[in-house]
């Protein structure tokens, strides 16, 4: 007989030697679906469980969002080329849940092999990889970015597009295209002369809106030339807009403002030369008309029409913004450009910016990069009445002439029309801001003979003009349901509400107006019954309230400010020419946004936002990675407080000291492989470099694969579309390697395998829940859930080291296996010698109690390995085991 050895194979992770033979009785070849729940024993993996089933399906990216306040919770994912959005149900979650497809923004558009990126922060979702950046508020599930529907374009290819002239001509022409080959060409035959369109149904109570583009030849004599929008009414027709144009040799586009429909047919109308003077031949072309949507994907989110109403007029232009003008500019008020800057200040100050100009044909709203290439001229700005997205907050900014150069193009001295000037060098002022969101202050006014009348006992006459500033009630502070007090001069005093106003008519009262109040005058305020003159006191509390057509006015601009230089109040450098890059990784840090630009000659640059400006990217706030090493950034996260750059080659930080950035380097050698192989957990980064998976806590990174096997099957499936993901309720890292998957655990620092029957893979997110969501084509998985029955089958397995007792070349008899643990699966143990029929028994274990349980296999072997797997299982796997151990009888060969 010869020597009996006890091999003992406890619990761990796969192998972490790269020598075959070196390995402790620890260590382990291969673990397949098996894990330790605590040290020293194994458990089996759970099979997954079914979220919800799509056929047909082409995910490709997915999120959960959830709104704090509401509960409302939902899955935002990629279909093929679209957006589509899963509610979850209180009593269902989502396994029955109806997808709902998104409408994309105008112009934007996902190619077929694109992959989407969502990022979210504070309500919104950014999402990239289509032909633009966008994002998805869904507050109030509502956008002020609308989709426009075109429900009528004429091209004039074919014809004159039922177009016909009132004293004009009209003809398909090629003489001048704004696209394609024809046009429309007017010739005004008489005066008043114009050409219409056909009647042009629409919907009553949508909004709408018409572009024209026209061209007007230089040899006409009448340079004017106009476009109304009329209301198609039975008994005639109401103009919607009118404007007229002067340009010529170039195209001019007309776009109306936005309107709402108010009758079920409207007609286009355009005039070659002004109505009063003669005739005049006009080309249009690409005339259309447009149907406003609000959509559900957008640039920022929409809570109701908003509108601002003009009070203040000119004096107030020429007044309050004096010291304004006397502290920048000699010549004050001599010329200067105006805006409003639009904003919300909520949650998001300063998010979304427009520039509002006005012009001689009405107010344009442009995007806020537009501030550099607009013309100067001498206005008068009042407040615009089209505004028609969200705002919270309103900036008016003015630019001053002072550094201004004009030359004209002959050399001649300043023309308005013709000049050119230095961008540049305008220096803009913001002068006032108004938060929408703070109560208004009240508002006094002192007027002498008011007039009260028995007849009328709830009303108060004022003649017009007898107040201390303006026509008060024409302002727009009196509206139906206002609060207002009143104070006679020598005593008396009523709160109460307006319930209309009106003009008197009788000739007594003259051109008076009156206040109709919800308390009677008499003898809640005055002394006597008889008509009588009197001095009062209005105060009024003003709110930001809605008209008839849901407006918001704002009742009062009277307020003056020191002027603040546009640069400043934005955080926007002064000569920033672009604002909205194209961009793939948006990050949050320290009240900034950062992104990695993908505009022409940025891949070496790392954009930044302003401070609360999440969307807006000016060119000039820019941090420089390291240039000359044919690299780019490939992607950028979070950490510990800081932002994390990683390449290819090389991974580096930025960290902030006040304003100023400052880039470190901390290692140029590794890098990043794959795009979305990052994952933060804590202040610990885990990226995958081309040959290994690091672990970077703040020092220096740590590789992690535990030995040359598991790096050579690394390197071997690894490819651009592996990543990382992070189980958090069972605190694992999962690394997903083009159909293999391998899981760490941190605490151990040991790895196993897991098999499961979804392949391909595409991505994960954590949900609300804290359950581990996997998805790949067409389905939505939890692998992190406590249910006792799957939607896969698994299969565990073991393998172990090899075994030779330090004798590869000499026989040796396995005589005695002792498994000790438990579980409801029987085990399937096999042994194998490459020079030898392999060796198989099925062993039962106790489903309750740990148990030993033997085998004899008395099986002899020069080399050997141990495999122990169960059958196949979609039900609660719950086998346990705690140790092996081999009994092996071993001859001296010397």
């Amino acid at each position: 007989m010869g020597e009996l050895v006890k091999v003992t194979l406890r619990p761990g992770g796969m192998r972490t030697d790269v020598s075959e033979n070196d390995l402790s009785n620890i260590e382990y070849q291969e673990v397949k679906n098996l894990k330790q729940d605590k040290f020293g024993k194994w458990v089996t993996c759970k099979g997954y469980k079914d979220i919800l089933a799509l056929s047909g399906a082409d995910i490709r990216a997915a999120i959960e969002v959830t709104d704090d306040i509401s509960g409302d919770r939902f899955i935002l994912y990629q279909d093929g080329t679209s957006l589509k959005r899963l509610d979850w149900d209180q009593t269902n979650g989502y396994s029955n849940a109806t997808p709902t497809t998104l409408t994309l923004p105008d112009d934007v558009t996902i190619d077929s092999n694109a992959v989407l990126k969502f990022f979210y922060y504070r309500g919104v979702v950014r999402i990239t990889g289509a032909s633009e950046p966008m994002w998805y508020g869904y507050i109030d599930r509502q956008r002020f970015y609308h989709n426009l529907v075109t429900i009528k374009q004429d091209t004039f290819e074919s014809g004159t597009d039922g177009w016909f002239g009132n004293w004009a001509n009209i003809s398909q022409s090629s003489t001048y295209a704004f696209q394609g080959t024809y046009s429309l060409k007017i010739v005004q035959s008489q005066t008043y002369g114009y050409a219409t369109s056909q009647p042009i149904n629409v919907t009553v109570g949508k909004y709408y809106r018409v572009s024209i583009n026209m061209y007007k030849d230089s040899n006409d004599d009448q340079r004017i030339y106009k476009v109304k929008i009329w209301k198609h009414l039975s008994s005639g027709t109401e103009t919607i807009e009118e404007r007229t144009f002067s340009s010529t040799d170039r195209w001019i586009k007309f776009t109306s403002s936005i309107f709402k429909a108010e009758t079920n047919q409207i007609e286009i109308a355009v005039w070659p030369s002004d109505e009063s003077t003669g005739t005049g031949t006009l080309y249009i072309d690409e005339v259309k008309v447009e149907r406003i949507d609000a959509d559900q994907v957008g640039p920022a989110w929409f809570l109701k029409k908003a509108r601002i109403e003009n009070e203040i007029a000119e004096n107030y232009w020429n007044t309050q913004f004096d010291d304004v003008f006397k502290k920048h500019n000699t010549a004050p008020g001599t010329m200067y450009l105006g805006y409003f800057y639009i904003y919300d200040f909520g949650q998001y100050p300063l998010h979304e910016d427009m520039i509002c100009k006005k012009t001689d044909s009405g107010f344009r709203w442009l995007p806020q990069n537009y501030i550099l290439e607009m013309e100067p001229q001498k206005i008068s700005l009042g407040i615009p009445t089209d505004l028609d997205e969200r705002i919270t907050g309103i900036a008016i900014v003015v630019g001053l002439n002072e550094r201004i150069t004009y030359v004209s193009e002959w050399g001649t001295p300043y023309d308005v029309a013709t000049s050119v000037y230095e961008r540049e060098k305008i220096p803009w002022y913001v002068v006032t801001t108004f938060d929408f969101t703070k109560p208004l202050t009240p508002i006094k006014y002192e007027h002498t003979e008011c007039v009260y009348e028995t007849a009328t006992k709830d009303r108060i006459y004022i003649a017009a003009g007898n107040h201390t500033t303006k026509v008060w009630w024409e302002n727009g502070y009196f509206y139906e349901g206002c609060k207002v007090t009143i104070e006679v001069v020598g005593g008396g005093r009523l709160d109460t509400t307006v319930i209309k106003q009106g003009r008197a008519s009788s000739s007594y009262l003259g051109s008076a107006w009156y206040i109709q109040l919800a308390d009677d005058v008499y003898p809640n305020l005055l002394n006597s019954d008889v008509d009588q003159v009197f001095d009062a006191t209005f105060e009024i509390d003003r709110i930001w309230r809605e008209d008839t057509n849901n407006n918001v006015y704002l009742t009062d601009l009277s307020i003056g400010y020191k002027g603040v230089e546009y640069h400043e109040f934005t955080g926007i450098p002064p000569g920033t020419k672009d604002i909205s890059p194209n961009y793939r990784h948006h990050v949050v840090l320290n009240e900034r946004a950062f992104v990695t630009s993908l505009e022409d000659e940025e891949e070496d640059v790392i954009r930044y936002s302003p401070e609360y400006q999440f969307d807006v990217f000016p060119n000039l706030n820019i941090i420089q990675t390291e240039t000359g090493d044919f690299d780019k950034n490939l992607s950028i996260v979070k950490r510990d407080d800081r932002l994390m750059i990683l390449k290819k080659r090389s991974i580096s930080q930025v960290q902030f000291a006040g304003n100023q950035f400052y880039h470190d380097y901390i290692d140029n050698q590794i890098g990043l492989f794959a795009e979305n192989g990052t994952v933060v957990i804590g202040n610990i980064l885990y990226f995958m470099d081309r040959e290994e998976v690091y672990e970077y806590t703040g020092v220096a990174p740590r590789p992690i694969l535990a030995n040359q096997m598991m790096q050579n099957i690394y390197k071997q499936y690894v490819d651009k579309n592996s990543f990382l993901a992070w189980d958090k309720v069972n605190n694992e890292l999962w690394l997903f390697l083009n159909g293999r998957i391998f899981v760490y655990n941190p605490n151990r620092q040991e790895w196993y395998e897991r098999d499961t029957d979804i392949d391909p893979i595409k991505g994960y997110f954590v949900d609300a829940d804290g359950r581990f969501v996997v998805f790949n084509q067409t389905k939505f998985v939890d692998y992190s859930h406590n249910d006792s029955t799957f939607n896969e089958s698994v299969t565990f397995s073991l393998k172990s080291r090899i075994i030779d007792n330090d004798s590869p070349y000499f026989w040796k008899k396995l005589k005695e296996i002792r498994i000790f643990g438990k579980g409801n699966k029987n085990l399937v143990v096999k042994v194998k010698d490459p020079q030898k029929t392999e060796y198989q028994k099925t062993l039962t274990p106790d489903a309750t109690n740990e148990k030993e349980i033997k085998d004899f296999p008395k099986y002899l072997f020069k080399t050997m390995d141990l495999t122990v797997s169960a059958e196949a299982a979609s039900t609660d796997v719950s086998n346990e085991i705690k140790k092996i151990e081999l009994i092996i009888e071993k001859w001296n060969n010397m």
